[in-house]
């Protein structure tokens, strides 16, 4: 099975569902029908740099108690995993990026009780 690093929280809310997309400036048809684990980055997103839609809503799922903030979130291990079911250049969704990016649609996402530690991978193309 194949992995993705994304930074916290994005990792979290693909892993709740929340998060429908993934954007990314490479396109990796393989992908496609996939199903991914979800690793989240040693680094967090610094959200004072995230559009405002964005850090706008996930600052409404965290005072909804529907993700725990920032400082609490899981960081260098694997949370769970999603499957990749197309990548679009455009989307409807309040996730998807600008033209530049490449649209990863996800479904089926899944959130371990127990994050996995101590995994090591490498990079591919």
């Amino acid at each position: 099975m194949k992995l993705l690093t994304i930074k916290q929280p994005w990792a979290s809310l693909i892993c709740l569902g929340i998060k429908d997309v993934e954007n990314r400036t490479w396109k990796q048809n393989c992908l496609v029908g996939e199903k991914l684990l979800i690793m989240s980055s040693k680094k967090e997103e610094d959200m004072s740099k995230v559009n405002l839609t964005w850090r706008t809503e996930y600052l409404r799922l965290v005072a909804n108690g529907v993700v725990s903030p920032l400082d609490e979130l899981p960081k260098g291990v694997i949370i769970g995993y999603v499957d990749v079911v197309a990548i679009q250049k455009e989307s409807d969704s309040i996730w998807a990026a600008d033209a530049s990016h490449y649209k990863y649609v996800l479904e089926n996402p899944h959130m371990f009780t127990t994050p996995l530690a101590g995994v090591r991978g490498q990079s591919k193309p």
